[in-house]
């Protein structure tokens, strides 16, 4: 099944001279691009929004969310191209994954680059991919670990949702991301 990837560029600016940047034939059909001007913005903001999360996933839990720290990563070429002048980050649900950058106006072509690069092949060495699964193990331990609430709700999925998608967990645990090599992301 071939789906649609939906993505979304909030872009507040006072101009867009790039028009160019925003070509994104190459990587499949878009649903939407918006484009909202702001004539007294400072800063601007990029958003990408694709329709992929953990219940898109099968094998060890917590795979959708660390493919997300890679494509991330990936996208800002932290190896050795990374943009500082903004700032960045992503999140994944059951069901989407987004990625936002938010700087100066003058950082624009820079983002825009960096929004179109979610959707090329991750580029990262497997050094790099296992000290960032590594991250990912720790995010466990900081929202999830001693946390009643996460456990909670956890649980409250695995119990009402079994072996379905929806009982999977997004964030995984320590041992099922300690499952998943760099290659198979």
């Amino acid at each position: 099944m071939v789906r649609l990837i939906t993505v979304v560029f909030a872009l507040l600016c006072s101009s867009i001279a790039y028009a160019d940047l925003l070509d994104l034939s190459d990587y499949g059909e878009f649903k939407k691009i918006y484009l909202i001007p702001s004539t007294s913005a400072k800063n601007i903001e990029v958003r990408v929004f694709v329709p992929v999360g953990e219940v898109d996933r099968t094998g060890p839990e917590g795979l959708a969310h660390y493919l997300e720290h890679l494509v991330l990563w990936s996208a800002d070429k932290v190896h050795g191209e990374g943009l500082r002048n903004r700032m960045m980050n992503a999140w994944t649900s059951p069901y989407w994954t987004a990625y936002w950058n938010s700087g100066p106006i003058d950082a624009f072509e820079n983002m825009m680059r960096s929004a179109r690069a979610v959707f090329e092949p991750v580029e990262l060495t497997p050094d790099f991919m296992m000290t960032e699964r590594s991250v990912v193990e720790r995010e466990f331990d900081l929202r999830y670990r001693g946390n009643p609430t996460a456990v909670l709700y956890r649980e409250a999925y695995k119990h009402l949702y079994g072996g379905h998608a929806l009982g999977r967990s997004v964030m995984g645990t320590p041992e099922s991301l300690g499952q998943i090599s760099p290659a198979e992301a």
